[in-house]
């Protein structure tokens, strides 16, 4: 016959009651081994206390025989109870005690994971606080217990937990809050409800625990915390904001909480996360963008370009989204706050210093080795987010103007505190303000000249402009070549800043916009364009400009177009009031000469020219102009300009002109004039329009008539009226030549598709 076991210090009577089917029996069984407990620890015997946990964890616990292994939990509770509440022999033997549980809780039997979470919070409760050597252990395995898909489990696991957190709280100065946090970053991306409810009852409990800081901590698990903000749950939502709020208020409170933590890894996460397309993650994290931008101040710099990435969008957002609107607002003007003219004398660095440094995801996170501006990166984003602005736009049919004035106001901040480290990017700035021109928004078209006019007006180098003795304007380079651009017809009692080198070249690439663009942009928006610069710049040398360029082309399709609308632009636009009265005068030098140079742009368009000189009361050339008219080709378009140049005569801005009627004896030439638009017109109402004022003017009494003002102004400022005409005349000749060339090849065209 076969020798019994040895289960020493326990009987087989022992062991078999704890697996007998009776309560009763069982219950004798533990009363029995805590008995036995109690006696080794009377005597303080460690071995046999040690020997008898053995026993009842191999021979019971961790049996296959599951009716044993219930026993078995009981067992190690009893001899927990054994100990007394914080006894002796609790820090000895806890880690042998709670081991063989703690495995019990993964069991795939539902009563035997109940009977050890009921075992272990026995045993909890009598070791107490030197659970907290070994507290990572027993989070870990109740954390994967709160997902466990049976409610009675559930609830006993609330119980066991809750003792835990009273040990935690008690015995708060021994925890090891980083290899706490260590699990928690791991487990808070759980998709699961109730261990996402669980870990967050955690964080919010050791937030209010005096003497633990998880502020250090806090990048660790920031990007968790918000991903959870993603849950439809709102209790779990509920949670989440009140543990983001504790966070927020200990950062604010500006104890220097906010340097506990990586900056640089927070705003990284705060960025990648406002990019989400939930609205409460987007929402919590631009909040917490916001409280950074207020603490960290020029921190923030090196971030510009990835929280413009972020903001910009938002900027366009409907009633429904207001509050994140309205943070994204906030932190574009924190943003701009933050640039300061001593920016742009810091020492150039190249883009590239910028150190990027790789997450655990791959994403790439801006790191702020120092407050440098870098402009580059910037305006890559502002240019982006034009074009995605405006595709947008497009495909939904929802507003994004809000976002194009944001991106253009980045612009202009730019321009005017750090022009030097945007010069080299003015070709590419330029293209994109050019294209705005076309947008639907007159605020937006408005806000895109105001930044040419400050890129214009800047005297910072390299845009440096200098007047020098001999009145002409130089451009300073950073070559050191200078390039003479004449400017001497500005008059010298005007207020308007004088324009730097850059405004000729702006100039040009404006109107080759417009003659690329005739009906998008010339036609629609080419008169409120002009106007609004006329205000922004000097209109003295816009006017100039803008005939000096085109004087030099020889397109006679698109000249005598914007030919006809400047002059329209000069004669009726109240923004161009004074340069009116100077033109009208012609009292200086300059307002003289300015009058030579747009005549000889003004020569494209034969009824523009008549109302330059009819503007600046040279009534006798204005007759002899006319008088080329017998050999004109007057077209249906040419009589609709007489047309609304006797509109003009007849409207207040030409009152001038009408009383000067009245001087029978310098009138002549005027009325000579008049009658010359008279005969080429039709018998219509205009003709009749203009026979009624002429049937108003005095009889001439045969005085000796004085000289017209062409004369005086000829002789006074040296300008030569026969040499204007000779180019009018050469003008006049090349567009004939140029619409017959034209005719030719029409016809040309015609009889090759006719043979063929």
């Amino acid at each position: 016959m076969a020798a019994e076991k040895d289960y020493s210090p326990l009987s087989v009577n022992i062991i078999t009651g704890l697996n007998d089917k009776s309560y009763e029996k069982r219950k004798a069984a533990l009363l029995e081994i805590e008995k036995i407990a109690k006696y080794f620890v009377s005597e303080s015997d460690g071995n046999s206390i040690q020997k008898l946990i053995e026993i009842i964890t191999t021979e019971v616990v961790l049996s296959t025989n599951h009716q044993k292994r219930k026993g078995g939990l009981h067992g190690l509770a009893a001899v927990a109870i054994a100990f007394g509440k914080d006894g002796e022999f609790c820090e000895i033997f806890t880690l042998q005690l709670i081991t063989p549980v703690l495995t019990c809780l993964d069991d795939l039997d539902l009563t035997i994971r109940f009977l050890a979470c009921e075992s272990l919070y026995n045993i909890i409760n009598i070791v107490r606080g030197n659970i907290l050597h070994y507290f990572n252990f027993i989070f870990e395995e109740i954390c994967k217990l709160s997902v466990d898909s049976n409610v009675d489990m559930r609830k006993s696991l609330e119980i066991l937990n809750g003792l835990v957190k009273d040990v935690v709280t008690e015995n708060s100065n021994n925890l090891d809050i980083a290899s706490f946090i260590s699990i928690l970053r791991e487990r808070i991306y759980t998709r699961d409800a109730f261990c996402r409810s669980f870990l967050l009852s955690w964080i919010n409990l050791l937030l209010y625990i005096p003497g633990i800081s998880l502020i250090s901590y806090l990048t660790e698990i920031m990007d968790g915390m918000l991903d959870i903000l993603g849950d439809d749950n709102l209790d779990i939502i509920s949670l989440c904001e009140e543990a983001l709020t504790t966070f927020r208020n200990a950062i604010n409170e500006g104890s220097g909480n906010e340097k506990k933590f990586d900056i640089n890894l927070m705003i990284n996460i705060l960025i990648k996360r406002s990019l989400s397309q939930h609205q409460r993650i987007q929402y919590t994290s631009l909040l917490w963008l916001k409280d950074l931008c207020l603490l960290s101040k020029r921190i923030m710099l090196p971030f510009i370009s990835p929280l413009l990435e972020t903001i910009l969008p938002c900027a366009s957002y409907e009633e429904d989204r207001k509050k994140t609107r309205d943070v994204a607002r906030a932190i574009n003007n924190l943003l701009m706050e933050l640039i300061e003219p001593s920016d742009d004398d810091k020492e150039f660095l190249p883009d590239d210093s910028k150190e990027v440094i790789t997450s655990k995801e791959g994403d790439s996170l801006y790191n702020s080795a120092n407050d440098v501006l870098f402009v580059s990166p910037v305006i890559f984003v502002l240019r982006k987010q034009m074009r995605i602005s405006k595709d947008m736009e497009s495909k939904t049919h929802v507003d994004h103007t809000m976002t194009r004035l944001y991106i253009l106001r980045w612009f202009l901040h730019l321009f005017s505190k750090v022009p030097i480290k945007m010069y080299k990017h003015l070709p590419v700035v330029s293209s994109i303000l050019l294209d705005t021109l076309f947008d639907k928004s007159d605020e937006v078209i408005l806000l895109d000249l105001e930044i040419f006019s400050t890129i214009c007006s800047t005297t910072s180098q390299p845009y440096n402009v200098v007047v020098n003795e001999s009145n002409k304007v130089e451009r300073s380079l950073e070559t050191g070549d200078s390039t003479a651009i004449s400017y001497a017809f500005l008059p010298s009692d005007t207020n308007t800043t004088l324009c730097n080198a850059y405004f000729p070249v702006f100039v040009r690439n404006l109107l080759n916009m417009f003659k690329d663009n005739v009906g998008s942009l010339l036609d629609k928006k080419g008169r409120y364009i002009i106007c609004h610069l006329c205000v922004m710049l000097n209109p003295f040398q816009l006017f100039q400009s803008m005939a000096e360029t085109l004087s030099g082309s020889e397109d006679v399709i698109f000249i005598p177009h914007f030919v006809q609308i400047l002059n329209s632009i000069l004669m009726t636009s109240s923004e161009l009031f004074p340069l009116r009265s100077q033109l009208n005068n012609l009292e200086t030098k300059e307002s003289a000469l300015l009058f030579c140079c747009l005549y000889r742009c003004w020569c494209h368009n034969s009824i523009a020219t008549v109302s330059l000189c009819l503007l600046t009361q040279n009534y006798e050339h204005a007759s002899n102009i006319l008088a080329t008219f017998v050999d004109l080709e007057i077209t249906v378009d040419i009589l609709e300009e007489i047309d609304r140049l006797v509109q003009l005569i007849e409207s207040p801005i030409f009152t001038f002109l009408r009383l000067k009627l009245l001087d029978v004896n310098c009138n002549q030439y005027l009325v000579k004039a008049l009658y010359s638009l008279l005969m080429v017109l039709p018998q219509d109402e205009t003709y009749y329009k203009l026979l009624s004022r002429i049937k108003y003017i005095p009889k001439r009494v045969p005085i000796l008539a004085t000289s017209d003002k062409s004369v005086e102004i000829s002789e006074l400022f040296n300008i030569d009226f026969n040499d204007l005409m000779s180019h009018y005349l050469l003008v006049q000749s090349r567009h004939r030549l140029s619409c017959r060339d034209q005719m030719v090849k029409k016809l040309t065209r015609s009889s090759k598709f006719i043979t063929d």
